[in-house]
């Protein structure tokens, strides 16, 4: 007992500063208590009355879950906070937090409490009027929504369905068959005409084909270029596939001629690049040609350049067939997409009005009822307990702290002593 003397001593001293320390603590904490406590709460009442008898406790219950949903929707939180002119300063969620609804029986109670009575009646009577009016529009615009997806579906269905034949019609009338089929014909008599002596005039004529193409690209890319319809990305990937093709029909004709142009090792494609290129590729092509003339003669060259401008002309065909049926498939898959995008939006309409509301709501009234004064009290005093305790608590550690740097002053002056 006598080691805790000289603390029960300390505190003895010092009793006034655990007192003060204490009070005020208990006056800040009731304070806080006060001007966080409801004032009023206001409580609104609506009756629901149903369409038809809901014997079902089951379906009684649907119904209810789809009230209380409907009640709470932060849609009707956003025309509350426009109605009550908080927009500007009123966080999402915040007016949500304060109301509470609860159901007894067929009676919609919707309650709200606050710091004055004037800001909670106005609460729960805007939101109460507002769920009546929120209720009934969900369930009469989404019966005209819904009529009018419905509308739209057969629509998309018809659509489909067309799109549908148009593809399967093109496929039977086996027109990419037959396209296909006429260059593998063509191909095969070119092999018959190239055979022997005629094998180089095939190379030839190929190599020509291949410039053809080569110098048809690169003038398509001075188009792009100078619509400015290419970004620098595009630019450089599409010329260093051009660039690449010079360098492939070097090394495959490299016996026939040579191009040797020094653009296609530029690093910076622009329009000066692009015409120097296109230029070269044309004086190459203009002497392919006085060589072809003269190696070949007359009837041989009219007769494979002949079955060359079929072999092109098929391949055309081809690529124009081949875009069509495209562009029907790409119909097919747009209204099926459509079709499947308003099913899903009938779903989800059905999901927030399946059952629909049999109910017709009436305003009765409302009632405002300040808060409990017992359990006011029982709070503050609480909260003034809590406060005292712990100003107690800091006044203990500050007298302890005191009196610890009291007694080490005093350690140097008994050494000191004789």
């Amino acid at each position: 007992m006598s080691a805790y003397t000289p603390l029960i001593d300390a505190i003895l001293r010092r009793w006034w500063l655990v007192v003060g320390l204490a009070l005020v603590s208990a006056l800040i904490m009731s304070w806080l208590a006060i001007s966080r406590l409801p004032t009023y709460t206001a409580t609104a009442h609506i009756l629901a009355i149903p369409s038809y008898n809901l014997v079902s406790e089951t379906l009684f219950e649907t119904h209810k879950q789809t009230l209380v949903s409907l009640a709470t929707h932060p849609l009707l939180e956003g025309k509350v906070i426009k109605l009550l002119g908080k927009s500007e300063k009123t966080a999402s969620g915040e007016l949500l937090e304060q109301i509470t609804v609860s159901l007894n029986g067929n009676l919609i109670q919707v309650s709200s409490s606050a710091t004055s009575q004037e800001e909670a009646m106005n609460l729960v009577k805007t939101w109460s009027k507002e769920f009546i009016a929120f209720a009934n529009e969900v369930y009469t615009v989404n019966q005209q929504l819904g009529a009018q997806l419905e509308q739209e579906l057969d629509n998309a269905r018809r659509r489909y369905d067309i799109a549908q034949t148009n593809v399967e019609t093109f496929l039977s009338q086996g027109k990419l068959i037959r396209a296909e089929q006429e260059i593998q014909r063509i191909k095969r008599l070119l092999e018959i005409a190239n055979i022997a002596d005629s094998e180089p005039v095939a190379r030839y004529f190929q190599l020509e084909r291949e410039l053809e193409l080569l110098i048809l690209d690169a003038r398509t890319l001075r188009d792009y270029i100078m619509n400015d319809q290419l970004t620098s990305v595009e630019l450089e990937n599409i010329a260093s596939i051009i660039v690449l093709r010079v360098r492939q029909i070097n090394e495959h004709y490299n016996d026939l001629l040579l191009l040797t142009s020094s653009q296609e090792d530029e690093t910076s494609y622009n329009i000066d690049w692009l015409n120097q290129l296109i230029t070269n590729l044309e004086k190459e092509y203009q002497k392919l040609q006085q060589k072809t003339k003269q190696i070949v003669a007359p009837d041989a060259l009219g007769t494979i350049q002949i079955l060359y401008d079929q072999l092109a002309a098929s391949q055309a065909e081809v690529e124009r067939v081949r875009a069509q049926y495209s562009s029907l498939l790409h119909e097919r898959d747009v209204a099926l997409g459509r079709m499947n995008a308003v099913s899903q939006q009938i779903e989800q309409l059905q999901d927030i009005t399946n059952p629909p509301i049999p109910f017709t709501f009436h305003y009765l009234g409302h009632t405002v009822t300040t808060a409990d004064s017992v359990l006011s009290r029982r709070t503050i005093l609480t909260q003034a307990a809590i406060g005292a305790l712990l100003g107690a608590s800091i006044s203990l550690v500050i007298v302890f702290t005191l009196e610890l740097f009291r007694f080490r002053g005093r350690e140097p002056e008994q050494e000191n002593a004789p």
